[in-house]
């Protein structure tokens, strides 16, 4: 099992890797490298680790962006699906595989 993780700003590179890998714009990539920032920094205050995030968690993390942050539908669509499950399964065995 994975510990609350210690260094986000790996993963984060990892993902800003990945999406310039699928060819995204340096502009889609600072936005989504601003959403994960916002969902680690929400896990570590909920003392969740990435292999730990279930429905639960995302559910809880979408009723912060909404009520907490004050965020448009549109955001909370938005970041509902970068939080997808599969999504987040994903990262974390691309993390682990690689610490």
């Amino acid at each position: 099992m994975l510990q609350i993780i210690q260094d986000a700003e790996q993963l984060l590179e990892m993902s800003c890797g990945d999406c310039r890998l699928r060819g995204m714009t340096e502009e889609s990539i600072r936005r989504y490298r601003s959403s994960l920032n916002i969902f680690l920094k929400f896990l570590r205050r909920e003392g969740i680790s990435i292999d730990g995030v279930d429905v639960q968690a995302l559910r809880r993390f979408l009723q912060h962006i909404k009520f907490e942050r004050g965020a448009s539908h549109k955001t909370v669509e938005n970041y509902s699906q970068l939080s997808q499950p599969s999504m987040i399964t994903s990262c974390s065995r691309d993390y682990s595989a690689r610490i």
